[in-house]
């Protein structure tokens, strides 16, 4: 007798397409950003951080940050939203709001796949992100995070189930070498 268990991955449809997010979000002011302001409790468990929602559409100079929020330990954080993939213009703006608002953490969120692209947040930006965090260190620190929309795998017999965001965290600072060298030194 065969007994067929409920994660048979012969048995899984998967799609191999993810859903174009500017389907779900078209637009990044009237969709994307309240999308995230609403949901800034999981990107601060992406985080590892809570977040509280402070303003959007921040005036810095001549140019509007999408999101500013402050973390469970004060610090003021900057989020940059872009439908993907990132490019040279958010890269300046993540930088430039990150020096005009005096952040603690600045986070640079992309979306998209309708560009056809292998990640939302290009791998020399990610490369950026880290040279800036060892730049910055103990003074500002840069996140880059990644969010997608999927559906969990199903049986081939059942209807797609609802789709559901996915934020990965794909740059990220280090561990200051303050905490990283009494982590070392600590008890064993």
């Amino acid at each position: 007798m065969s007994h067929r268990s409920k994660f048979d991955v012969s048995k899984l449809k998967v799609s191999t397409t993810e859903p174009d997010v500017r389907k779900l979000l078209p637009d990044e002011v009237l969709h994307l950003t309240p999308w995230v302001i609403s949901n800034l409790g999981m990107l601060g468990d992406a985080l590892d951080m809570r977040l509280e929602f402070v303003a959007r559409e921040v005036p810095l100079g001549t140019f509007r940050a999408d999101i500013l929020a402050r973390d469970d330990k004060g610090r003021k954080v900057v989020i940059e939203n872009q439908f993907g993939p990132s490019d040279h213009g958010h890269f300046g703006q993540v930088v430039l709001y990150a020096l005009e608002s005096h952040a603690d953490v600045v986070v640079w969120l992309s979306t998209g796949w309708k560009w056809r692209t292998p990640h939302p947040l290009r791998l020399e930006h990610r490369r950026a992100l880290a040279q800036l965090n060892e730049v910055f260190i103990a003074r500002t620190s840069f996140y880059g995070v990644e969010l997608s929309f999927s559906s969990e795998p199903r049986d081939l017999d059942e209807p797609d189930g609802p789709l559901l965001p996915h934020l990965q965290v794909v740059a990220a600072p280090v561990l200051d070498r303050t905490a990283s060298d009494q982590h070392e030194s600590g008890p064993r």
